[in-house]
């Protein structure tokens, strides 16, 4: 009897002491919880400042990219409506090899029903080739924006302290450190989906990087380069330190 009174007895005592230990500790745990989060976020870059700056690398980033799909269609159009004169007036210097073209050394053509002048036009077709990733000039545009803001807020492009807060020369050297990171990492997408879509797919692979590749991502350095200097010299930014 006297053992189930002491039970009844300590049984609350035990209750306040778990509530006790409880509550010292939870202070404790949300502390640590706490230092752990902010030593995460420390590894992180600060979030960009300058929406000026943001919106007017999107804006001109989808027009380039854009301009640039939509000047290339319209020059293969061009070229496959013109005759073999057209084609050396729209392309002097032989870029497409329209003004020389032959078959392949394997083509016999007393074996085949295929005439000549059917493989010739097939093979003065111009067209202008591009990676799946930079195919379309809604994917391209996307792809290079994202990439752009990836690598911009990395590199501090963002911030005011290197945008309109600081001198024109330091933020034309702050683009072109973020374009080289966005170069690297896009070179890497176009070789990827190369890969990737003539394995899925069994189709050929254009064998890395197209001329038009190379001159869409290679270009863009001096539209966004233009687009920051000048925002720089309208904010007075030739005049700061």
């Amino acid at each position: 009897m006297m053992g189930k009174i002491l039970t009844l007895f300590l049984m609350p005592m035990q209750t306040v002491a778990f509530v006790t230990m409880t509550k010292l500790r939870s202070p404790s745990m949300a502390l640590h919880m706490s230092s752990s989060l902010t030593k995460k976020r420390d590894l992180l870059p600060p979030p960009p400042e300058d929406k000026i700056t943001i919106t007017g690398d999107v804006i001109t980033l989808f027009l380039y990219s854009f301009l640039d799909h939509g000047v290339n269609e319209m020059y293969s159009e061009a070229l496959q409506t013109s005759d073999m004169t057209s084609f050396k007036s729209l392309d002097p210097y032989n870029e497409f090899g329209t003004a020389s073209i032959q078959l392949p050394v394997w083509f016999d053509g007393l074996h085949t029903l295929i005439q000549k002048e059917q493989i010739l036009a097939v093979l003065s077709e111009p067209h202008i080739d591009h990676a799946p990733v930079l195919q379309t000039a809604g994917l391209s545009s996307t792809v290079l924006t994202g990439v752009w803001l990836i690598c911009g807020w990395f590199s501090g492009a963002f911030l005011f302290q290197n945008t309109l807060s600081c001198h024109t020369s330091r933020m034309v050297w702050v683009t072109g450190k973020t374009w080289l990171m966005t170069a690297v990492i896009m070179v890497g997408l176009a070789y990827s989906s190369d890969i990737i879509v003539s394995n899925c797919l069994h189709t050929w692979p254009l064998g890395g990087l197209t001329k038009a590749d190379a001159n869409f991502i290679f270009d863009s350095s001096t539209v966004l380069i233009f687009w920051r200097f000048l925002v720089s010299i309208i904010f007075g930014g030739a005049t700061k330190k």
